[in-house]
């Protein structure tokens, strides 16, 4: 059962990811100015992580969902926000850089999560 709610981790993550990069190229446009493209890329990474927490929550706990979640989101708004804005860019690229950094910023905070695993020590 625990490797059902890892996998459905790292499937939310990569929800979180394709529906930001889907968001901004809905929003900005080529033309944009590079620095309001990545501010707004952010900001609407952070509705997409909201949701998707408020959507998830009851299958996973705000303790996974938001540390991953702010991560994934904040570096994907700015990078589709900053390369929508700046040159064309074929969104299928766009789109499978942001599974593969979902799943590896998941996977980071999972091994990171396994390291800090053990007894504390009481004095």
């Amino acid at each position: 059962m625990k490797i059902l709610f890892k996998i459905l981790d790292y499937l939310i993550s990569v929800f979180m990811g394709a529906g930001t990069v889907f968001t901004v190229s809905l929003v900005v446009g080529e033309g944009w100015n590079m620095f309001i493209a990545m501010f707004i890329g952010m900001l609407l990474g952070m509705i997409v992580m909201l949701l998707s927490v408020m959507l998830f929550v009851y299958v996973s706990t705000a303790f996974e969902l938001f540390p991953a979640g702010m991560l994934i989101t904040m570096f994907t708004g700015m990078a589709a926000g900053m390369l929508l804005s700046a040159d064309r860019i074929d969104f299928t690229v766009l789109l499978w850089a942001a599974i593969f950094l979902s799943i590896l910023i998941q996977l980071c905070i999972d091994i990171y999560n396994m390291k800090l695993k053990g007894e504390v020590p009481v004095d």
